[in-house]
């Protein structure tokens, strides 16, 4: 879902700077134009310093255009690994109580365990002392889960000791 909204984000980005190209070449278009009609020297300077600045935000728009285009395509690609590597986890897990016997749910167990392990880089466990109205005062286990396909995917849960999940959040670009 975050991965979603960021991708989102980068994609308005984009559509931010094509819409900022079009004006500035209708700009250019204009002052060319106006060079054409007036062909004296003030016009000419005043062309060439504006067109000067216009060129370099057009670089520096087409640069960050195929940086935002390049990151939409890896995070479609992160959520398209992370989708497999989910349905691959369901699947493996479906299958442990369908084991005949002891060794083959402990294979199952196995391939499971690497499954996960192919999905996620790391996972920190901290606690917390809470002290609020709601959940009284409750130590948190904070569960921070680094995820292998992406550099900035990081999923967050609070849960309290008796267990209860307070919050669950993804939250790409942050981790420490």
């Amino acid at each position: 879902m975050k991965q979603q909204n960021l991708k989102k984000q980068k994609e308005n980005e984009l559509a931010k700077n094509r819409h900022e190209l079009e004006e500035l070449e209708s700009r250019i278009d204009y002052l060319t134009e106006l060079v054409i009609s007036n062909r004296d020297e003030e016009t000419l300077e005043r062309f060439d310093e504006e067109n000067e600045k216009i060129k370099v935000v057009v670089a520096q728009l087409k640069e960050e255009n195929k940086k935002l285009i390049q990151d939409i395509e890896d995070l479609t690609k992160q959520r398209d690994t992370l989708k497999k590597q989910k349905e691959r986890i369901k699947e493996v897990y479906s299958f442990l109580d369908s084991a005949k016997d002891e060794q083959e749910r402990i294979n199952r167990r196995f391939q499971l365990r690497q499954e996960i392990q192919n999905m996620i880089e790391r996972i920190e466990i901290s606690t917390s002392k809470e002290e609020n109205e709601k959940y009284e005062e409750k130590e948190l286990s904070i569960i921070k889960i680094k995820f292998k396909v992406s550099k900035t995917l990081l999923r967050v849960i609070f849960v309290t000791s008796d267990g209860e999940e307070v919050l669950s959040r993804g939250r790409p670009g942050v981790h420490k």
